[in-house]
């Protein structure tokens, strides 16, 4: 069943979804679109700073028209048109633009309350590439999972008299699905961007929503460059720096401490140099005792890690790799070889502090986790205890056969936030996101609760809630700090 479902959308390049008539149509890309002519509008970096963009909403012989004014001194006033269809002639309730200029740019800010709201969801399907009954790639694969789980939290909205409109714009790193992915993006005018894309296709994403006057939500890349550039730019993945942050105050407050005192040393590759760099500055900056001890080679041996360990003192670990996975098994290997096929009493004396990728990771030995209280921090910890959890993971296999992964949690839960946000304040969604602390007052959201900040004055915002998460009988357990 999922084969057979995959071989359907992997042939399209989008699809729409009308929660308020419930019913779903997949279109087939056509080459003929290719030949569309309309213009890119400018990006921020190719606009001037004295470049002013405005809109105004008007009636026209019983149709809603939205019209898009650029100014560009020495250029004639273009003029961009859209119409909007008759049932949805008070589809805007208020439209307001503001225009804001940062980091020699003019930024279009929307404030737009509307009874149908247009999303652009970003994926990797590799639908062009896909050759049927073949192997399905890495990629496609989370991204249909992706598919799955933000298509069963739309459905969820359709108890309320709001319509979504949902395109799949299927997206590769090569340079003409992207401009192709651009002018479609453009025509579309989404009123929200959704992309679990490559740095790469993020880039122009982050063009495209500052353009429009949209948020882009990235459920997985923390790049810096967009983050720190883009002002509507949503990144759900805490960046190094916070993730160092809140490393360091784990060390300062000792929450992996026992009746030993503690001992913590930090392992790392040649290129975790700058995370391990910016643990050590955070955790001199809030005062933690002592400097931590760090050891970085490219291959780890009992004997040099030995040398590092204290008798009778609780010994942890950090080892912020998330990236290589031959080297984080060999670190485990050698810790075990120390530690392990050991009595209680031994088992105390040593705990490790990962990274969330590792759950990906195919050589980790279970009993690693096990026997060395792995510990590791999570921006998504979707918790099966929890009654929201459990429905939506008996709902997933009533739909598609098959039990949830990762990356179906978190297309669910991403829909199922931003969707509620755009529904209470329309498409400026910098109010909220200001406020600091985001709960859903929905009991869909699997992951209700957020905490933004923005990465700088002209930058976006990035969540830094974290949660401590430890494996405890082959399973993950929430650690109240």
């Amino acid at each position: 069943m999922r084969f057979f479902f995959l071989s359907i959308l992997l042939t399209c390049v989008f699809s729409n979804i009308s929660i308020a008539q419930q019913t779903e149509t997949i279109k087939a890309y056509k080459s003929s679109e290719k030949k569309d002519s309309q213009k890119v509008a400018l990006s921020p970096k190719e606009v001037k700073i004295d470049t002013f963009i405005w809109s105004d909403t008007l009636s026209y012989q019983g149709q809603k028209m939205v019209v898009k004014y650029t100014k560009i001194p020495g250029q004639a006033l273009k003029r961009d048109t859209i119409f909007r269809d008759k049932k949805i002639e008070t589809d805007v309730a208020t439209n307001q633009i503001t225009k804001e200029r940062s980091n020699n740019s003019t930024v279009v800010v929307r404030n737009e309350k509307k009874k149908q709201y247009q999303i652009a969801l970003v994926l990797s399907l590799g639908s062009l590439q896909y050759v049927p009954k073949s192997e399905i790639p890495a990629s496609s694969a989370r991204s249909l999972e992706f598919y799955e789980g933000a298509k069963l939290a739309i459905a969820d909205f359709q108890k309320y008299n709001q319509v979504f409109k949902v395109k799949i714009f299927d997206c590769t790193n090569q340079d003409e699905s992207i401009a192709t992915m651009r002018k479609d993006i453009m025509a579309f005018q989404p009123d929200l961007i959704v992309g679990p894309s490559s740095g790469k296709i993020l880039d122009v994403l982050a063009q495209i929503s500052d353009s429009l006057g949209v948020f882009l939500v990235s459920p997985f890349n923390n790049n810096k460059s967009v983050g720190t550039t883009s002002a509507q730019f949503i990144q759900m993945v805490p960046s190094v720096n916070q993730l160092a942050k809140k490393i360091s105050g784990l060390v300062k407050t000792d929450a992996f401490n026992n009746e030993y005192k503690s001992n913590y040393i930090i392992l790392g590759s040649e290129e975790d140099s700058f995370i391990v760099n910016e643990i050590k500055k955070e955790c001199t900056a809030i005062g933690c005792k002592g400097d931590i001890p760090s050891l970085i080679s490219p291959v780890m041996s009992a004997g040099a890690v030995s040398n590092l360990v204290k008798a009778n003192q609780h010994n942890v670990f950090i080892i912020p790799n998330e990236t290589d996975e031959t080297f984080v098994f060999a670190c485990l290997r050698e810790l075990t070889s120390i530690f392990g096929n050991q009595d209680e009493e031994k088992s105390k004396k040593v705990s490790v502090l990962g990274m969330n990728a590792w759950k990906f990771f195919e050589r980790i030995n279970l009993e690693y986790y096990n026997n060395l209280g792995i510990y590791y921090l999570e921006n998504y910890f979707f918790d099966k205890k929890k009654p929201e959890v459990n429905r939506f993971e008996e709902r997933y296999r009533v739909e598609y056969g098959i039990s949830p992964r990762e990356f179906a949690y978190v297309g669910y839960n991403s829909l199922a936030i931003f969707l509620e946000l755009l529904m209470k304040n329309g498409v400026n969604l910098h109010t909220p996101l200001q406020s600091g602390i985001l709960e859903s007052e929905s009991s869909n959201a699997l992951v209700p609760i957020f905490q933004f900040v923005k990465r700088n004055q002209v930058g976006g915002y990035e969540n830094i809630n974290l949660e401590l998460i430890q494996i405890q009988q082959y399973e993950p357990v929430l650690i109240k700090e």
